[in-house]
């Protein structure tokens, strides 16, 4: 979650296997308070890694926040987020990528 008021993120990260995989897995949950104005960003290992890339951090996600105009539609922050994206990882795409911004 990215709070563009306060310029701060809050992670909250999974170990398990992918979500629906498995029947009757046990998922851990987490929970956060969010305000108005707040961006929260989904997304699958593919939109950050690609193997010919030795960087799978997810600082390309919040540098680019701080640089796209959040004032648009969540679709237009997720276009614009996808293409910075790109734009770092210029490598061929080589697993699932789903990127999922909803704006508070």
């Amino acid at each position: 979650m990215y709070r563009p008021r306060e310029q701060t993120f809050r992670e909250i990260s999974t170990d398990g296997p992918i979500l629906g995989l498995l029947p009757h897995t046990v998922y851990e949950a987490d929970k956060m308070t969010v305000e108005k104005g707040d961006i929260i960003v989904f997304y699958t290992d593919g939109i950050i890694e690609r193997r010919k890339n030795t960087s799978d951090s997810n600082s390309i996600i919040k540098s680019s926040l701080s640089t796209i105009d959040l004032t648009v539609s969540a679709q237009e922050i997720t276009e614009a987020l996808y293409e910075k994206i790109k734009e770092y990882h210029p490598f061929a795409i080589e697993d699932d990528q789903t990127l999922i911004v909803l704006k508070v």
